[in-house]
């Protein structure tokens, strides 16, 4: 906007003649050679310096973040799909208030089966949470020792290291098996609570990852009852137990390795 100002005075002092002259063009932008000059200069001054900003820092660091973006899209996927995963079943297993007011009422954690819009069924359980955890953590930690993610826009730095988003899931977790505990004690009449802020900025920060990527990732998942869903899982499960055994020593030398 400061930019059409200025573009505005450099045409209103120019010395070049109107294209159409008319009453209205000439009361906008003509204006006698003997003039004062200030604004013109001024205006000049500023479209030049925001040129040069342009050519000189915005599209190098435009550069820089393109390829920081082009090198993490594969952990930044990981991270987003575990994450939105996490958040899920998580929320699943507690029972809050509605709306939400951060109090865990209680907890029921089972064996979940849940598909994503596409109809890919997964499941989740108490030990599974703590492996997905584990998936963001790596997922994180690859996208913050990325050496291009390190030298890109700070912006988009700030997007993942304002917030621990690993260390964040590792509270919630902790914060279920709290509450857990709790509610097995008839006692006690403690809740647990959490950080709705916490949870809503973490999301809001992954969709707009997922926009810059254009990942267009799933953030909604629902729950299935459905026989067959849930048999197509344990066979996935069953299918992956199986590979694990039948390649257990190359399993075992990449452990070691």
């Amino acid at each position: 906007m400061l930019n059409l100002i200025a573009l505005f005075f450099i045409i209103r002092g120019s010395t070049a003649p109107l294209i159409f002259d008319n009453d209205i063009l000439r009361f906008l932008f003509y204006s006698p050679e003997s003039s004062d000059k200030t604004l013109y200069n001024i205006a000049i001054s500023y479209f030049a310096a925001y040129i040069f900003y342009i050519i000189q820092v915005y599209y190098l660091e435009y550069k820089k973040t393109q390829k920081a973006l082009t090198s993490i899209d594969i952990p930044a996927r990981n991270l987003i799909n575990q994450t939105n995963m996490f958040l899920f079943a998580w929320e699943t297993f507690t029972k809050r208030n509605s709306p939400d007011d951060g109090k865990i009422l209680g907890v029921d954690i089972t064996t979940i089966y849940y598909k994503d819009t596409s109809g890919f069924v997964m499941s989740a359980n108490k030990e599974e949470l703590k492996s997905i955890i584990n998936r963001i953590r790596d997922a994180y930690n690859e996208i913050i020792n990325n050496s291009l993610f390190e030298q890109c826009d700070n912006a988009l730095r700030q997007l993942l290291l304002q917030q621990n988003i690993p260390d964040e899931m590792e509270d919630l977790y902790k914060i279920l098996l709290s509450a857990e505990m709790l509610a097995q004690d008839s006692s006690t009449t403690i809740l647990e609570t959490y950080s709705i802020y916490t949870v809503d900025d973490i999301r809001t920060r992954l969709k707009k990852l997922d926009s810059l990527l254009e990942l267009n990732s799933d953030f909604n998942y629902t729950i299935t009852t459905d026989e067959n869903d849930i048999r197509q899982r344990k066979r996935v499960d069953l299918m992956g137990l199986l590979m694990i055994h039948e390649n257990l020593n190359y399993f075992s030398r990449l452990y070691k390795n």
